[in-house]
């Protein structure tokens, strides 16, 4: 990120210290390396909007994801795997009050949700004493 042209690409490296930087309001331009600060992407910036977390929070992040057709599916299996459980813990930032994982998802583009499905009839199920 630049401070005053914002957001863009690096397209290049020039052995002068300067970079080629594609910015998505004024196009490709060269700039000092040195004017360049990492903008957060966005998963950074959803992560900042979770913070800190809480239920509601956790619900207009499934709800923007739904609408965006992404699908979200709790798990709790990897939690169970202490290998894996310490290896999401430290995934956290050091400096969080707690770095304890409390829930899991799988994410993804789900394929179109179908009509019912076929159900046997009660009376084929049913144990009749």
């Amino acid at each position: 990120m630049h401070p005053e042209m914002g957001e863009g690409v690096i397209v290049g490296l020039e052995p002068t210290g300067f970079v080629r930087v594609y910015f998505l309001n004024v196009g490709e331009r060269q700039v000092p390396s040195q004017a360049l600060r990492s903008a957060p992407d966005w998963a950074d910036r959803v992560i900042a909007g979770m913070r800190p977390a809480t239920a509601e929070r956790l619900e207009r992040l499934w709800l923007a994801a739904t609408a965006s057709g992404i699908s979200l599916h709790p798990m709790s299996q990897p939690l169970e795997a202490p290998e894996i459980k310490g290896r999401l813990a430290a995934m956290i930032p050091a400096d969080s009050q707690k770095r304890v994982v409390q829930q899991t998802f799988r994410l993804g583009y789900a394929a179109p949700a179908g009509g019912p499905s076929n159900r046997r009839p009660l009376e084929t199920v049913l144990i009749k004493n």
